[in-house]
Order: C-alpha cells, then sequence, then structure tokens
C-alpha cells in the first residue's frame, strides 16, 4: 500500500527571495516587514515573473531593446495607417509576436550557454532554429506592415 508523504507547506517569501527584491524595486512589495509570509497568489507571482524577464531581457539584449523600440514607434503609425480596427491590431499584434519569438530565441540560446558554454555543433543547430524563427517572425511583420502600407499608398 502507498501512504502518502508528509503534506509540504507553501514556500514562504522574505526580504532576501528574488521574487520579494522584486516587489521592492516596482514599489509593490506587500511585506513590509522582514517576517517571512505565505506568498502571494500565482497570477500575481506569474505576473512579477514576467516582468523581471522583460527586465532581464531589456538589460541584456539588444535586438529585443530594438523591438521595443520599434513597437513605441507601431502604435500610433498603425492608428495612421489604418481605420479598421482589426488591422491595427494585427500590425501592433505582429510586433509583439515579433517581441515574443526574440524572448523565447534568447531563453534558448542562454540555457544553450548554461548547458555547455564550449562551441558544440548540436548546439549551434538549436541555436540556429531559434534565430529563424525570429527571422519568421519578422518576415511576417514585415508582410503585414508592407501590405498595409501597399494599401495605403494605393499602389
Amino acid at each position: 500500500m502507498i501512504q502518502a508523504g508528509p503534506r509540504v507547506q507553501p514556500q514562504t517569501l522574505c526580504h532576501k527571495t528574488e521574487t520579494c527584491r522584486l516587489y521592492r524595486g516596482l514599489n509593490l512589495h506587500p511585506f513590509p516587514d522582514e517576517r517571512p509570509l505565505s506568498s502571494p497568489p500565482p497570477v500575481f507571482q506569474a505576473l512579477l515573473h514576467s516582468l523581471a524577464g522583460l527586465r532581464a531581457a531589456l538589460r541584456s539584449e539588444r535586438a529585443f531593446r530594438q523591438e521595443l523600440v520599434l513597437l513605441v514607434a507601431a502604435v500610433p503609425l498603425a492608428l495612421v495607417l489604418t481605420g479598421d480596427p482589426f488591422r491595427r491590431a494585427a500590425l501592433i499584434a505582429s510586433i509583439f509576436g515579433l517581441m515574443s519569438v526574440e524572448l523565447l530565441n534568447t531563453a534558448i540560446e542562454k540555457l544553450c550557454d548554461h548547458v555547455t558554454p564550449e562551441r558544440n555543433d548540436r548546439i549551434e543547430v538549436i541555436k540556429d532554429m531559434g534565430s529563424a524563427a525570429v527571422f519568421c517572425a519578422l518576415v511576417l511583420a514585415a508582410l503585414l506592415w508592407g501590405a498595409t502600407l501597399v494599401e495605403r499608398l494605393g499602389f
């Protein structure tokens, strides 16, 4: 007969954990004192991890910073280029898609570098595939924006 092990208590957070340091960095720290408390709701915790990932990408990835600038320019440009709300959404979503693929590619590259910092032919193929995914997302965005520009300019 299989018996269940002891119940594991939820992990506690305190000022020394990465999640709590992130809370403080965002001025959202729900635990003003230093005593351990139970963790925040999972959705809030997921949001904090997402913000930490975006922050890490902004600090370390030049391509991601360039795509963020592209997004900032794309939003008002999409509003000017077309009056169709669905096309506007598609144009902006294409840039978000590109940024998402860039984040995944960066995560894959960092994981590969962690697994083996030396040059490895198999790792190179994996990194090339991630780069190809970014290229495909870039082509998709270029096609959507190009088609909208062609239509707007009346070619």
